[in-house]
């Protein structure tokens, strides 16, 4: 998906070009902050079975080396892309990894509708000292938050998944609701679904429709280790009723 991939590095640049460099060279205040997490367009992109994975975000990302410095936006942007596509196509054929990971779900996925329609996405697009930026600990937070919902909303607005699933849990969340409010006048986020009636709470799956076009469930991030309540499914059995459904309902 060659065009996809250009006019998506062209709208995030236009849209970096807002803010200061400082940003994207890793120095002095900046230097604990990650390398810039953009999505790019998987090889096959198949309409009907393209799936969007949102996760949260990543926690060692150079694209800024010593060996490879800061050049220009372009350049930046064109090393960010193919990292994440590299990264993606890499760890998505291996195998399972011990446990419950991000990257076990992807793989899930990818196994049921294809590695290469599988989009891979984050709330955040840096990371700050390998963790989530905060409002007290990341220098210049709110250029990284509003850079972040603007490089995921252009994502979305170009590859057009026919399903997003939000990777987030709770830790996250007034971030993922300011992004697409989920009330008032500026609400983005519409027909919510819960399956409680599955044994699933609704803190560990939710579905609904994003801008009234794109089909878009909620889950815990795969690493989460909460206990369910009882009577609850386990969220690896939530992930697996997920994945069930999505076969059920979206073409392979």
């Amino acid at each position: 998906m060659i065009n996809m991939n250009k006019e998506l590095k062209d709208r995030y640049i236009k849209e970096l070009n807002k803010y200061d460099d400082h940003l994207f060279r890793r120095r002095d205040l900046y230097a604990r902050l990650s390398g810039l997490f953009v999505t790019s367009c998987p090889s096959a992109w198949t309409l009907g079975s393209r799936i969007m994975v949102v996760g949260r975000e990543t926690k060692a990302w150079n694209i800024v080396t010593e060996n490879a410095p800061y050049v220009d936006l372009s350049d930046y942007v064109s090393r960010a892309i193919s990292k994440q596509s590299a990264h993606l196509d890499k760890h998505i054929k291996e195998k399972r990894d011990r446990g419950s990971t991000f990257f076990n779900f992807l793989r899930e996925l990818g196994a049921a509708f294809g590695r290469d329609n599988i989009a891979w996405a984050n709330l955040h697009c840096f990371s700050f000292g390998n963790t989530m930026p905060s409002v007290r600990r990341t220098p210049a937070y709110r250029d990284v938050i509003n850079l972040s919902e603007a490089l995921l909303k252009i994502a979305i607005d170009i590859l057009s998944p026919n399903v997003i699933i939000f990777c987030n849990g709770t830790s996250s969340i007034n971030i993922r609701r300011k992004f697409f409010p989920t009330s008032g006048e500026n609400k983005v986020c519409s027909d919510w679904v819960n399956f409680m009636n599955d044994h699933i709470a609704k803190v560990q799956l939710e579905k609904f429709r994003l801008y009234g076009k794109y089909d878009c469930y909620r889950i815990n991030h795969p690493s989460s280790t909460a206990a369910p309540k009882l009577g609850y499914l386990t969220d690896s059995k939530v992930r697996a009723f997920l994945l069930q459904k999505l076969i059920m309902e979206m073409p392979q």
